[in-house]
């Protein structure tokens, strides 16, 4: 009975030391860092993919109303870039944490924007909000590098034997968006 407990209690105490970092679908490869990256208004984004550095813009000040920089002015800063002579595969990207920078590689516009979702979804439920409902936005620092395990990636909605309203298939198209699907059907 001991020997039982003890095997438990170490077992239990093991797994409550270790980091959990919950996202869907699950990296091909994550590593979890001690520290945070926290978000306030003196945090930069830089980069030239222009339509995520705008996406993630909007979401920060929407939920949070945080408005981040354009230039590299502060001491905390977001770099997000697309580079097709990188190493990555397809739809993939890179995604690193640390307290003072975070960066997204990709090899195409799908990886960054993927590498936007993933960095969302390290933040509080309440980013997804069209409200302003989030306060203070902390993000663990992590080491992430991602591909899609498959290249069609869909879902559907049967709008022939129940009607929807257009908002409700943009709200769709939206979570789609945020789960890394890439086909509407």
């Amino acid at each position: 009975i001991l020997t039982g407990t003890m095997v438990s209690l170490a077992l239990f105490t093991s797994c409550a030391q270790q980091k959990s970092v919950n996202l869907i679908p699950q990296p091909q490869q994550m590593v979890v860092e001690k520290g945070s990256f926290t978000f306030d208004n003196n945090v930069s984004i830089v980069g030239n993919s222009q339509f995520e550095i705008d996406f993630l813009k909007g979401k920060l000040s929407a939920s949070a109303g945080i408005e981040l920089k354009d230039a590299q002015d502060g001491a905390k800063t977001v770099e997000i870039n697309v580079d097709p002579s990188m190493d990555i595969k397809k739809e993939g990207y890179t995604l690193n944490v640390t307290p003072d920078r975070i960066k997204i590689c990709a090899s195409d516009k799908a990886g960054a924007f993927y590498g936007v979702q993933t960095l969302l979804q390290l933040m509080p439920e309440g980013i997804y909000s069209k409200e302003k409902v989030v306060g203070k936005i902390s993000v663990p620092c992590v080491s992430i590098e991602d591909a899609p395990r498959f290249g069609y990636r869909g879902a559907g909605l049967d709008v022939s034997r129940t009607f929807f309203p257009l908002e409700t298939i943009y709200d769709m198209l939206d979570w789609i968006s945020y789960h890394k699907l890439n086909k509407f059907h």
